[in-house]
């Protein structure tokens, strides 16, 4: 990833750079740009482009039908141009697949025109699985939210996002003028504040936040996105899998469930309590049904001395009640005591 920080930016990418002017675009109308670029799933941060008398403006100028960029992500670009100006491509013969631009792009002066959040020009060439999100304006016609232009090109699986706004003709959300195909593309009609475009289908904020809303695009739900961006995002850029686009989903949350439990009558508890007391000797049958009565252990033990009685406890069952984590109330004679010498068989008696 390159950004402000990376080596040489301020010579080559900065505000400062090339006498103000930014980033010299790779190609032009005279040496075009003919290879293929791929980023391999990373980003250039904060490109400057101030060439506003220039066309043929973006991270390239110009490409022809042979050039490939793929896999590349541009983010807070600010370019501005004249005509032909685009974050990613000003003027495009070639191919462009897993891309994507953030940030503004501008047709300045007074006249410029054919400017796209992507692409300024699609002119023949095929733009797929990319998108742009950042603010579009155009001071003449042919302004939209991914491209300008598309001049015979084709246009599939891809969206756009930002505010775009022009002061002449042909202005739209994801595309200002269209003289080619496009596909399962979309732009987001709240956020562009563009209610048509020359292409594409137009979505609520809402919508374009919907796996459901992009039918025929690789895409899966993802919840280890961050919520901060609902939107689609492209995988490569993204932890990578085996579809081309991941979505944000909402990790599900896990209400834990408390067991119900059954409290016991008072008339219950008397019945227990009554058939122990009356006994005076607590086997272990009697007090596995006193712990499985939901009876309160402290609540019994007083009740059995309000009544005055002497309860006799063989020595082991004494020690099961402790391991419980049983405690006698305040005000007790004392606590089990058990002599370690004892056998639990033998029935030496505490009164408590």
């Amino acid at each position: 990833n390159l950004s402000n920080s990376t080596t040489d930016y301020a010579t080559y990418a900065s505000s400062t750079a090339n006498s103000n002017a930014g980033w010299n675009p790779i190609g032009d109308s005279g040496t075009k740009f003919t290879g293929t670029f791929d980023g391999v799933g990373n980003t250039i941060g904060d490109l400057y482009i101030n060439r506003p008398t220039e066309d043929n403006i973006g991270l390239f100028g110009y490409t022809t039908n042979s050039s490939v960029i793929k896999n590349i992500g541009l983010v807070d670009a600010d370019v501005t141009g004249h005509w032909n100006v685009g974050g990613l491509v000003g003027y495009s013969y070639g191919s462009i697949t897993n891309a994507y631009a953030t940030g503004s792009v501008n047709g300045g002066g007074s006249s410029g025109g054919d400017v796209g959040g992507l692409i300024g020009i699609n002119a023949g060439g095929t733009i797929s699985n990319s998108y742009a999100t950042g603010s579009v304006f155009g001071a003449s016609w042919d302004v939209g939210g991914l491209v300008g232009w598309n001049n015979n090109g084709i246009i599939t699986n891809s969206y756009a996002l930002g505010s775009v706004t022009g002061t002449n003709l042909d202005i739209g959300g994801l595309v200002g003028w269209n003289q080619g195909t496009i596909s399962n593309s979309f732009w987001d009609k709240e956020t562009s504040n563009q209610a048509t475009s020359n292409g594409g289908t137009g979505l609520s904020t809402t919508q374009m936040q919907q796996m459901a809303s992009f039918t025929g695009w690789s895409i899966e739900e993802d919840s280890t996105l961050s919520s901060s961006y609902k939107y689609p995002v492209l995988s490569v850029f993204n932890g990578g899998g085996s579809s081309t686009w991941k979505i944000y989903k909402a990790p599900v949350v896990v209400t834990p469930t408390s067991t119900p439990t059954n409290t016991p009558t008072q008339t219950q508890i008397n019945k227990i309590i009554t058939a122990i007391v009356n006994k005076n000797v607590l086997t272990n049958t009697d007090l596995n049904t006193l712990m499985n009565s939901g009876i309160d252990i402290r609540s019994f033990i007083n009740q059995v001395k309000l009544a005055g009685g002497n309860l006799v406890i063989i020595p082991g069952i004494a020690l099961k009640v402790l391991n419980g984590g049983i405690n006698l109330p305040y005000g007790m004679d004392r606590e089990f005591s058990l002599d370690s010498t004892n056998n639990q068989d033998e029935k030496e008696e505490e009164n408590i």
